[in-house]
Formats: C-alpha cells, sequence, structure tokens
C-alpha cells in the first residue's frame, strides 16, 4: 500500500479499498478451487459432532493433504511473481520527503509566531487545514505515534469491531451446516462472501475519502449489529423453507461486506494521522488486532458454545 500512495497520494482511501479487496477475491477464487479438489460431488458431511457436522468419507479426507500442497505452490508461484512487479515511485517519495521536511520548519515558524498557538484550542482548525493540504507530512515520529493515545484507541476498535467479522469468516460453514446440510451452497455462500469482502473496500475506502472516518465507521457498526443479533434467527429458517438458502447468504455476505470496511478504512485514517510514512509502519502494528480479534472468538466458542450456543456469541461479539 505504501508503494501505491506514492503513485496516487490525494487518493489513499480509493487505493488501499482496491489493494485490500485482493483478499476477497482471492477467498472467491480458492474456495471454489479447493472445493473441486475435495468434494466434487457435492457429497454430505455425514457425521454430527459439537453441534454441527462434519466429514468421515475416506476418499474425501484422502484429498485434503495434497489440496493443501497444491494451493500452497499455487501462492509461492504468485509471490514471487508480485515481489518482480511491486516498485515505489522514487521521484515521488523524493518530492513527499522534501515536501515533509519544508511543512515541519513551516509548523515550527507557526509554532513560534503570534499566529497560532498550538495550545489553544481555536486554532486548531488552521493546524488541521495545514495538515490535510499536506498528506504526506508526518507531525510524529514512529515511536511518538506508536505510544500515543489514538493508536491505543485504533487498536482497540480494530480488535473489538472485526471480532465478528473474523469469527464468520472461519465458521459460517461449520455454523450453517447445523440447518442447511449442502456443501456446496455453504461454499457458494463463501465465495460470494469473499467477493463482498473485497468488493466492499474500495466502497468503504470512498466513502471515507468523502466523509469523516467517525460517521462511516458509525454506519458500520449499526448494519455489523444487526446481522449479528440476528444472524442465528435467519439461520433456523433453514433449507426446508425456501426462503432459508436466500436470506442466510444475504446475511453473510453482508457481515462480509462490513469486514471489508475494516480491513480499507484504517490503514487510511492511520495515513491521514501520521502522514504516509509513520502511517504504514504504524498500521503494520495496528494489523496484530485482527489476529486478536480472531483469537477472541475462539476463546469465547471454546468457553460458551457447548452451554449457550452461537445465540450469545453472536450477541456479544
Amino acid at each position: 500500500m505504501t508503494c501505491a500512495w506514492q503513485y496516487f497520494p490525494n487518493y489513499k482511501g480509493l487505493v488501499t479499498g482496491i489493494i485490500v479487496g485482493g483478499f476477497g477475491f482471492g477467498s472467491f477464487i480458492f474456495s471454489f478451487l479447493s472445493t473441486a479438489i475435495i468434494n466434487p460431488n457435492n457429497e454430505k458431511p455425514d457425521l454430527r459432532i459439537d453441534g454441527g457436522r462434519i466429514f468421515t468419507q475416506q476418499h474425501i479426507i484422502d484429498k485434503t493433504p495434497y489440496m493443501l500442497r497444491f494451493l500452497v505452490l499455487v501462492w509461492t508461484i504468485i509471490v514471487f511473481i508480485s515481489l518482480f512487479l511491486i516498485k515505489g515511485n522514487p521521484h515521488k517519495w523524493e518530492g513527499a520527503a522534501k515536501e515533509s521536511h519544508k511543512n515541519e520548519l513551516k509548523l515550527r515558524l507557526l509554532e513560534k509566531s503570534s499566529e497560532i498557538n498550538l495550545d489553544d484550542s481555536s486554532c486548531k482548525y488552521k493546524i488541521i487545514e495545514f495538515l490535510r493540504e499536506r498528506p504526506n507530512y508526518a507531525v510524529l515520529s514512529f515511536w511518538e505515534a506508536l505510544l500515543s493515545t489514538n493508536t491505543l484507541l485504533l487498536w482497540l476498535m480494530i480488535c473489538f469491531s472485526a471480532s465478528y467479522g473474523m469469527f464468520m469468516a472461519h465458521v459460517y460453514k461449520y455454523f450453517g451446516v447445523i440447518h442447511i446440510n449442502d456443501d456446496f451452497f455453504l461454499t457458494m455462500v463463501g465465495s460470494f462472501g469473499a467477493v463482498m469482502n473485497g468488493g466492499s473496500r474500495s466502497i468503504w475506502s470512498t466513502l471515507q475519502d468523502k466523509y469523516s472516518f467517525k460517521r462511516i465507521f458509525g454506519i458500520l457498526l449499526i448494519i455489523q449489529i444487526t446481522l449479528s443479533g440476528s444472524l442465528v434467527s435467519i439461520a433456523s429458517i433453514g433449507e426446508g423453507n425456501s426462503l432459508g438458502k436466500p436470506l442466510y447468504m444475504i446475511w453473510i455476505c453482508a457481515s462480509f461486506f462490513c469486514l471489508g470496511g475494516h480491513f480499507s478504512m484504517f490503514p487510511t485514517v492511520t495515513s491521514r494521522l501520521y502522514g504516509v510514512v509513520t502511517g504504514s509502519e504504524v498500521y503494520g502494528i495496528l494489523f496484530t488486532s485482527f489476529s486478536f480479534a480472531t483469537i477472541g472468538g475462539r476463546v469465547l466458542s471454546d468457553l460458551l458454545l457447548d452451554t449457550y450456543g452461537y445465540n450469545i456469541i453472536f450477541y456479544i461479539l
């Protein structure tokens, strides 16, 4: 993303959404590919365990190692090709560095002058406008930004708000098979969910370029809370009802739509807070919060699933 920001400094949100959207579209392709290798005949899982169903057919189990080796080979080839294609914009980077240095001198002069007192809250709008016109400017060093309150708040926001989406990305099939025993359909649900995950990232980031982060992120949370609170009721309709499968797909796709917003909005807001250089470094640390969000959902599942079921977990997440 840092390389792309060098080429398009005025469209960081859109560029971020397009790049991270690749995660979602990749899942769309490889979900169908893995299912085609392991279970081409759409056989149904035949053993109930821990409230779900699993496959016990030996020929399906035997294909799993081959599928993993094949996917690893494909991903390795893609990575090596990507390494040769990624290249920064040295001229833009040099210009951004010079501009950042000039802006730092200007800000120091403003601080010493009577025009702007950085301790005066009434002058904040001038500072905001000063920095908004210079997207590559970095007020704080990496360690100053990392230890700031804003970084801590962003980390906690990702950790708690992304926990539902990260949990659903792992259990949508395991949860759905309780009511809809159709492996191909659930694979299709995950694949189209991946498309929504990838496609939504450019949508959320474009909206963030036009409106405030607070407003757009608030809308995302409202949608996500509605989905998590009603998912169990939607899934319980089941495949016996003609609306069961379409509604379940809509709810899962909408959940992935919200998850995509997390991956596109936070890189953009981080670069706006700290500049391109420091912002990209800080986001590397912020990204660890997605791992903790995943772990949190797993811990809740281990503690509560057997006793209370999925309903209480979705309410908490």
